[in-house]
């Protein structure tokens, strides 16, 4: 299933290049970022902080879920007494963007707030099942949404915002109707111990989460007042051209959460196990996506994204060093210490705007490409060093794969094999 995902993610990528121009591609990547920034800042990642308290069984599923939801609808409301103002006054990314881009793009600040709301407590469950279930409903519905608005009713960008947001509101009905019916999760009055606890923990982990799900945005919306839409549109579909790197990361960042999180010591050496796995598969796949760039952009992207053919080795390097960095994070957010990943993505923040800045002059999207890899970089040595502090692991475990690793690689593929012929 999480393979379908990944292929009909790429028919996601196809489907808007050949249906939104690169200028176009640019406008709808801006508007998003916008509005996912938005909602994010003003929701306080308290999902994490609901995931912490729940794993840790400080507080009932029902009570975490529900503090969550409430603070992610009063920040949603935040973010909205923000946003209209500033879509009505006409201040859109690069001046391009139409009112109605813009109000369209801002119905996406509630609807991520909920969806990541529910998605997370899915987790928390180890429901990685529904959970993988849910955002192929997401992809399906945007791909179909943004063929029949954007394609055939020529809606444009204004077609694939649409889509884009009804697919967020599907992933999480799902995701609820899943918790309410398989896990006993209902919405009930939240107390005011559990409000606090979520946004306790949110705090200290909510700058690293807003880095970690913009990574790319970020760079994207650096480039907002140097480059023109068409070059956004070019970086924006690279970029989610190699974020298929992180199928492998997300999923082990998934299951490990559940099974390290509330333990007295927790299982260093699984994680460094899952750090070195990620670290080289991811790598491997991103050197054959960038032996394939050219192919690979004239199927998915179409003859109009060629030019993003050179970004493809460079950005394919800032995904792998960004890849085992989420698993550290999981690491991290485990031991209830959210706040070191907190201080590597400002560090990564920083670096990604003063780069941009000061190598897009000179070198163009090349240049922005180089400051998102160098900041990435840079996250990595600071998540791995705090890792290797907690634990006493020395540098050489989160990257050096081992012979033991391989042989219990084959011996997790065989039982694999062997338990989908008993089915």
């Amino acid at each position: 299933m999480r393979l379908a995902t990944l292929g009909f993610a790429t028919a996601m990528q196809a489907v808007l290049a050949r249906t939104l121009l690169p200028a176009d591609r640019g406008i709808y990547a801006l508007t998003s970022s916008v509005a996912l920034f938005l909602s994010m800042v003003f929701t306080g990642s308290v999902h994490h902080g609901a995931q912490y308290e729940v794993l840790s069984r400080r507080t009932t599923p029902s009570q975490g879920f529900s503090s969550a939801v409430a603070v992610a609808a009063v920040g949603s409301v935040a973010a909205g007494l923000l946003a209209i103002p500033v879509a009505l006054l006409g201040f859109g990314p690069s001046g391009s963007a139409s009112e109605r881009s813009l109000l369209l793009a801002f119905a996406v600040v509630p609807a991520y707030a909920f969806m990541t709301t529910a998605y997370s407590m899915l987790l928390a469950f180890a429901r990685f099942g529904s959970g993988t279930l849910a955002e192929l409903a997401m992809i399906l519905c945007q791909l179909v949404g943004t063929i029949l608005l954007a394609g055939w009713l020529a809606w444009g960008v204004d077609g694939a915002i649409v889509a884009f947001t009804a697919g967020i509101v599907l992933c999480g009905v799902v995701a609820t109707g899943v918790l309410r019916r398989k896990c006993g999760v209902i919405l009930e009055v939240p107390r005011r111990a559990g409000l606090l606890a979520v946004l306790r923990y949110g705090r200290k982990i909510h700058v690293a989460n807003i880095c970690e799900l913009m990574e790319t945005r970020i760079a994207i919306l650096a480039l907002w007042p140097l480059a023109s839409n068409a070059e956004v549109g070019l970086f924006a579909a690279s970029s989610v051209l190699i974020v298929g790197a992180y199928a492998l990361p997300v999923a082990f960042s998934a299951a490990l959460l559940p099974r390290i999180t509330g333990f007295d010591q927790s299982r260093s050496a699984l994680v460094a196990f899952s750090l070195r796995v990620v670290s080289w598969v991811t790598m491997s796949g991103v050197l054959a996506l960038v032996a394939l760039r050219e192919p690979v952009v004239r199927v998915v992207l179409g003859e109009e994204f060629l030019p993003a053919i050179s970004l493809v080795p460079i950005l394919g390097l800032a995904m792998a060093l960004g890849a085992p960095s989420m698993v550290a994070v999981t690491y991290l957010k485990a031991e209830g210490r959210p706040e070191l990943p907190s201080y590597a993505a400002l560090v990564q923040v920083a670096s990604v705007v003063i780069l941009t800045f000061l190598l897009y002059p000179w070198m163009g999207l090349v240049g922005a490409a180089w400051a998102l890899a160098i900041a990435l970089a840079i996250r990595f040595v600071l998540l791995t060093a705090f890792f290797c502090r907690l634990t006493g692991e020395g540098w050489t475990s989160a990257w050096m794969l081992r012979r033991a690793d391989l042989a219990m690689l084959a011996q997790g593929a065989r039982a694999m094999l062997s338990w989908r012929t008993r089915r």
